[in-house]
């Protein structure tokens, strides 16, 4: 959010116990809009449930299938394959290189193996 030119004080971050719907009230006031994404069946199935509870939830975007996934950058990123950088937002980049994932996967590759 910072990148994006967010101001701080106009967001936050909670808990959002969506598996424990009840709960979400001490966490979320009716009055806070849910912000989402559709991009898989469970993502409905969020939205259905947030406003059975009485929450006004607004989606960002809706895709249809996703066309990047988790295995695929962290597969590139094993392979050293710089096109994983293309992939991910500038600050997911940085934190990627920064706490050397690369070698964190290799090992977790090794101890499954």
């Amino acid at each position: 959010m910072y990148e994006s030119g967010t101001d701080p004080l106009e967001f936050n971050f909670v808990p959002f116990p969506i598996e424990s719907p009840g709960s979400l009230q001490n966490y979320l006031p009716l009055e806070i809009p849910c912000l989402t994404t559709v991009c898989e069946t469970w993502n409905r199935e969020k939205i259905a449930v947030l406003e059975k509870l009485g929450y006004r939830v607004d989606v960002l975007f809706e895709r249809e299938k996703k066309q990047i996934t988790g295995l695929d950058i962290r597969n590139r990123i094993i392979d050293e394959d710089s096109s994983w950088q293309t992939m991910v937002p500038p600050a997911a980049e940085r934190a990627i290189v920064n706490l050397d994932l690369r070698s964190r996967l290799l090992r977790l590759r090794t101890t499954i193996e």
